[in-house]
């Protein structure tokens, strides 16, 4: 783990903002299709793992669009059917 180490007489002042967890997002996204409601996602991190997530779940039907960077919508379950697909083959990971 990376550290500073800050000599001086003046004290740090400023702001940082913290992404959201990658692991969290994940989970959240596909969960957020049980609410009753559209969901507004905030402060989800722009990486692949989540945008794989999201490619996902609008291929079986979800109605899912990114708001900006960090902001994903998604519409209520009432408001769409999802549907059950195949993995394609290509893609299919056999353990």
């Amino acid at each position: 783990m990376e550290k500073f180490i800050i000599k001086g007489g003046t004290p740090l002042r400023g702001e940082v903002r913290i992404s959201g967890a990658k692991n969290a997002a994940v989970a959240i996204i596909p969960a957020a299709i049980l609410a009753e409601d559209k969901c507004i996602l905030e402060n989800v991190p722009s990486i692949s793992d989540v945008d794989v997530a999201l490619e996902i779940l609008s291929s079986m039907g979800a109605q899912i669009r990114r708001l900006s960077k960090s902001w994903i919508r998604q519409e209520s379950r009432t408001e769409r059917y999802l549907m059950s697909l195949p993995a394609p083959q290509e893609e299919a990971v056999i353990f």
